[in-house]
């Protein structure tokens, strides 16, 4: 297969209807628009992680203060368990795009998550 021909079977046509002639050199008015997995993967791809801005960082740091204080344990247990649940060594390393989800698993903490 030559790589023309693999480069258009990733991409799906769509007809598209003219109210005027075609001023182009193409001999079809067949657009060709890429498959959804292609494009998705090259988004992924694309997808850069950017750290927490300084708010949230903030936000993050007082609510561990707060679970912290509220189940009795030490500030740095809390900041294992959301290092341990986002996969990242040290806290800092949690990504913006995770910050929801890191507030709403701390909100979601309870005292049970605690005891060994």
């Amino acid at each position: 297969m030559s790589t023309s021909q693999e480069t258009i079977s990733e991409f799906a046509p769509i007809e598209v209807e003219r109210s005027e002639p075609a001023q182009s050199t193409y001999s079809t008015d067949t657009i060709f628009w890429p498959h959804l997995n292609t494009l998705s993967s090259e988004l992924a791809a694309l997808h850069v992680e950017e750290p927490l801005n300084e708010n949230e960082w903030k936000s993050i740091r007082a609510l561990i203060a707060y679970v912290a204080y509220d189940k009795h344990v030490n500030e740095d247990v809390v900041c294992s368990f959301v290092e341990r649940r986002f996969a990242v060594k040290n806290i800092i390393e949690i990504c913006s795009q995770d910050y929801e989800d890191v507030i709403r698993y701390l909100i979601d903490l309870e005292p049970k998550d605690f005891m060994h």
